[in-house]
C-alpha cells in the first residue's frame, strides 16, 4: 500500500486520529459512558483503559480488515469481488490497475472510518462531562449525516470508476 499515492494521505489521517484519541483520552473519567439511548442518556459504561483499547482497535483494525479483504479478494478470489463489470476489470491485463485503484480507494475508506471514530470520541468527551453523562443528539446526528453522505460519495466513485460505457 505504501507505493500507492492514494494511501499516504489516508495513513496520515489514521495516524492523526489515533494520536488525537491517545492525547485526549485523559479528558474522560475513569468510568466512561460509552453507549447512549435515543434520548441521549448513558446506558453502558467501560473503564477508560478498555475504552481506549476498543477505540484504537476500531480505528486500526476495522479499516485494516476492510482494506485487506478488498485487496486479497481482488488478487486471489475474484469471484467474491462485488464490482460492476467484474470479469472485465479483473481480467489479467487490467487486474493490477484495478487492484491499485481498489487499494487507494479502500485507504480513503480507512481514513473516513478513522476520522469518524475520532469525531465520535470527541462527542463522547463532551457527553461524559455532563452529570449524568448525556450525548447531545444534534451534533451526533449531524456527524452521522455527513458520514453517510461521504460513504455514498465513496460508493458512487467506485461505481463510476468501474462502469463500462
Amino acid at each position: 500500500m505504501a507505493n500507492n499515492p492514494g494511501t499516504g494521505w489516508a495513513s496520515t489521517v489514521v495516524i492523526g486520529s489515533i494520536t488525537g484519541i491517545a492525547l485526549t483520552v485523559d479528558r474522560l473519567p475513569e468510568r466512561v459512558a460509552s453507549h447512549f439511548a435515543a434520548d441521549g442518556m448513558a446506558t453502558s459504561y467501560m473503564t477508560r483503559q478498555a475504552y481506549l483499547l476498543f477505540t484504537i482497535g476500531l480505528v486500526v483494525l476495522l479499516p485494516a480488515f476492510v482494506g485487506i479483504v478488498i485487496v486479497v479478494a481482488a488478487r486471489h478470489f475474484p469471484g467474491f469481488v462485488n464490482l460492476p463489470n467484474r470479469d472485465y476489470w479483473l481480467a489479467p491485463e487490467r487486474r493490477e490497475a484495478t487492484i491499485s485503484f481498489l487499494t487507494a480507494h479502500s485507504a480513503w475508506l480507512a481514513a473516513l472510518f478513522a476520522a469518524f471514530a475520532f469525531a465520535i470520541h470527541l462527542l463522547l468527551i463532551r457527553a461524559n462531562r455532563a452529570v449524568p453523562p448525556r450525548l447531545d443528539s444534534g451534533p451526533f446526528l449531524a456527524l452521522m449525516l455527513v458520514f453517510s453522505i461521504v460513504v455514498v460519495i465513496w460508493i458512487s466513485a467506485l461505481a463510476r470508476r468501474f462502469r463500462r460505457d
